[in-house]
């Protein structure tokens, strides 16, 4: 059988094999490898969520071969899967970190409490967070109306992710392309209604030529998800000259959740709407006023999506920052495609990053994880609902893949060490 050292070596250099570019030898790839990482004060290593994600994918791929070898040798594998498992895990994480930088600790030493200190550092580092993030977007009522923080910020980043959900996504792109191509048929000065004559996903609007100038009125494109969910997307007045390049005045965008009493869940008011073309990316901007179900969860936002349309794709980045009512800078990042719903963003707040990524199965349903790019804190959903496991526990803390903690539903936080700490509520 192969020893523990004999699977690395293997498994590092599949890596190294994996992550080789068009034209690029062993050597270069090292070299650029290399030329990404720094060391900082405290003798991690640092690098971009980005240039992690690169590397830790070929890391994923590497283990996958090097498990199939030992399988087929007839050897046990599974400790070579279960190091695959948890490298997915992560490369997922450090995606949607992006261009922030991570900080990678050593690999602990057997015994160490370096593992159960760096899940202390998170649950801080999670909490300072979703503080910052309150006092920036200036949102009230935690407590007040038996919502803890955590619950208030969640509250909040449902808002934000229904704003970039799969239908209002594909309701924008709807309207945008819809502009474009009347835009460029319309070649005589005149006025078009345009009407795409859908039922389900109705894209309306006028359009009239005066010269090289196209004025657009009383735009309204919706758009109907799978599960019922649906965005209704209204402008007032708005200009384009086609090519991706518009701006839309008295946006509002309406999100309303099935059931036998629909209830509208997020509403983006006074807004504008601009879409530019700059690098081979349309880059559009929505800036306005986002209302969550709760009247307390209202804030003002400028988000920026980045979709680059040089490579024909239909996936996108989206930058958001929040109007701040202190000096500390909020902003998101997640990436997604075009008409399905997002799986993953990062929240910087006062300095701190945590990345979220989740794995539905259902509306509502699947595993999430919340990481700092070290620390895992997994947790499951059903139908909306944090699942507790047989030990009443709502959440797993893990380092490499070894448990250091966990999460009972009371907020109470037991660590690998013995210690326990409570939190001044339950997280979820």
């Amino acid at each position: 059988a192969a020893s523990e050292s004999s699977l690395a070596l293997a498994a590092f250099s599949a890596a190294i094999i994996a992550n080789q570019g068009a034209g690029e030898t062993v050597g270069d790839v090292i070299a650029r490898v290399n030329a990404s990482f720094s060391a900082n004060a405290e003798g991690n290593l640092a690098a971009s969520g980005t240039e992690l994600s690169s590397l830790t994918n070929s890391v994923v791929t590497a283990l996958t071969t090097v498990s199939a070898q030992v399988t087929a040798g007839g050897g046990d594998s599974s400790a070579v899967d279960a190091a695959a498992d948890n490298a997915e895990a992560i490369e997922e994480v450090y995606e949607a970190i992006g261009d922030e930088d991570v900080s990678v600790p050593p690999v602990p030493e057997p015994g160490s409490t370096a593992p159960a200190d760096q899940t202390k550092a998170f649950i801080s580092t999670f909490g300072n967070v979703v503080s910052s993030a309150l006092a920036t977007t200036g949102a009230a009522g935690a407590g007040g109306d038996g919502q803890s923080a955590t619950e208030l910020f969640a509250t909040e980043l449902d808002a934000v992710a229904a704003l970039n959900s799969g239908p209002a996504t594909a309701a924008s792109g709807a309207l945008k392309d819809a502009v474009n191509a009347t835009v460029a048929d319309l070649t005589e000065d005149g006025t078009i209604a345009f009407d795409n004559a859908d039922a389900t996903n109705p894209v309306t609007f006028s359009l009239t030529k005066a010269g090289t100038t196209f004025s657009i009125a009383d735009a309204s494109s919706t758009q109907t998800s799978a599960d019922g969910t649906v965005v209704v997307i209204t402008a007032t007045t708005g200009t384009s000259d086609g090519a991706g390049v518009f701006s839309l005045e008295g946006v509002t965008m309406v999100t309303t959740t099935p059931g036998d009493d629909p209830t509208t869940t997020q509403t983006f008011t006074a807004g504008t709407l601009n879409g530019t073309v700059v690098g081979g990316n349309t880059v559009t901007t929505f800036v306005g006023t986002v209302t969550g179900t709760s009247a307390t969860t209202s804030f003002g936002l400028n988000i920026v999506y980045t979709d680059p349309i040089a490579t024909g794709s239909d996936t996108y980045i989206a930058t958001i920052s929040f109007a701040s009512a202190t000096a500390d800078d909020l902003s998101l990042r997640l990436s997604g495609t075009v008409g399905q719903d997002i799986s993953n963003y990062s929240v910087t707040a006062g300095g701190d990053t945590i990345a979220f990524t989740a794995t539905p199965t259902a509306v509502g349903t699947g595993p999430i994880r919340f990481s700092d790019g070290t620390v895992l804190m997994a947790l499951s959903l059903q139908n909306g609902a944090v699942v507790e496991d047989s030990a009443g526990n709502i959440a797993i803390l893990t380092v490499a893949g070894v448990e250091t903690g966990t999460i009972s539903a009371n907020g109470t936080v037991t660590y690998s060490d013995g210690s326990i700490q409570s939190l001044a509520a339950g997280i979820f």
